[in-house]
């Protein structure tokens, strides 16, 4: 039976219940325990599922590889897979890892390794591992826990991804597709139009009164999931029928290069002349391209890239929106990969350059033209 981001929904209630022991399970020195011990617990069902494949001899389960990297991709997935990789040959050799084994890497790594710890907090938010374990420790043990983990992400830097989890009360959302209702409070989901009802209590809700920062954040939020996926299915139709056809754009977008180049932008602003005519000229990226042009069409053949350089500068734009630690314009702004020519031309102590973006978190309204033609547009007889 395969991995799936489904399964791993799944066994992390049983997985939650262990969640005190791993508390007691101090190494040291080593700080950051209750972070620690939260991420060791969401990463034990896959752990588990790989550690069994390991004593059946069997190799690195390529369902479970699929299933972190829908759930953290990037550098710190990467990391992650590769430790991973490294428990899973171990435990072949019959030395599979224990809990203090596996904590006390988290626990080490947490603090030195930013990318690491930005897919772990994707993890953690994706599985809704606050709710589940809040859920799973009585109410006594989830305040002590919480105000440790408070502190523990704001040493770390991730308290505004889930602040809304562990602070206030009443209506918290957080996070995509999550809503959490504290005490003598109430939960929505979705959309909300007209009237709540509380028993025989009507609440009129105004959306002109709703604080226009969450309105944002809420939007913004929206805009990351919808837009951060690449579908498998569109490469691979095999991948349609499975349940984690999909992998995060921002993990494997690679730049867009156009055909415009360096000589045709000199050679159009100054008539008749060329400059260099001996080198290469440099074609343009997208973004540069983008960042230079108010309006800007982009040709190409279908499957060529156009979509997901939209979708890619929307993610970045959204991510920098919600001050995301790994989506954001240092992402969007990535050097380009160096050609072997290009390489051999320039310094090898040079430094690859960003990219250039001159107008800062700008507000994403991503429009699909065929959708607003067939929704918005009247029909031609009309």
């Amino acid at each position: 039976m395969d991995f799936t981001v489904q399964t791993w929904k799944e066994q992390l209630q049983a997985s939650f219940r262990q969640l005190k022991h791993w508390l007691t399970l101090r190494s040291g020195d080593m700080g950051h325990l209750s972070y620690g011990a939260l991420a060791g617990c969401t990463l034990l069902p896959l752990l588990e599922y790989t550690f069994t494949a390991a004593q059946q001899g069997q190799s690195l389960p390529l369902s479970a590889v699929m299933a972190l990297g829908s759930i953290a991709g990037g550098v710190g997935g990467n990391i992650l897979a590769g430790q991973i990789q490294a428990w899973h040959e171990a435990a072949t050799q019959g030395h599979t890892p224990t809990e203090t084994d596996i904590l006390a890497w988290l626990q080490t790594n947490l603090m030195q390794q930013e990318d690491l710890r930005a897919a772990l907090d994707s993890m953690l938010e994706k599985l809704e591992a606050l709710p589940q374990a809040q859920e799973t420790l009585p109410p006594t043990d989830w305040q002590v826990f919480a105000q440790q983990l408070h502190q523990e992400l704001r040493d770390l830097g991730s308290l505004p991804r889930f602040q809304a989890y562990l602070e206030g009360s009443g209506v918290l959302v957080q996070g995509n597709h999550n809503v959490i209702a504290a005490h003598n409070s109430i939960a929505v989901g979705g959309n909300v139009a007209g009237n709540v009802i509380l028993g025989n209590k009507y609440e009129h809700l105004d959306p002109n009164q709703t604080d226009p920062a969450t309105l944002r954040t809420a939007y913004l939020s929206h805009i990351l999931d919808e837009r951060n996926q690449l579908w498998l299915g569109g490469i691979d139709p095999r991948a349609a029928a499975e349940d984690n056809d999909r992998l995060d754009l921002s993990a494997v977008y690679t730049a867009l290069l156009t055909e415009s180049t360096e000589r045709e932008q000199v050679a159009g602003s100054v008539p008749g002349l060329i400059r260099d005519v001996d080198r290469q000229p440099r074609r343009f990226s997208a973004l540069e391209q983008l960042n230079q042009q108010r309006r800007l069409v982009l040709l190409g053949d279908p499957g060529s890239g156009k979509s997901t350089f939209v979708n890619f500068v929307t993610v970045c734009l959204a991510g920098a929106g919600l001050e995301s630690a790994r989506l954001n314009l240092q992402l969007l702004t990535t050097p380009l990969p160096r050609d072997d020519e290009e390489q051999g031309r320039r310094q090898r102590d040079e430094q690859p350059q960003p990219q250039p973006w001159n107008h800062g978190t700008l507000l994403p309204i991503p429009i699909v033209l065929r959708d607003f033609a067939a929704r918005g547009l009247p029909k031609a007889s009309q």
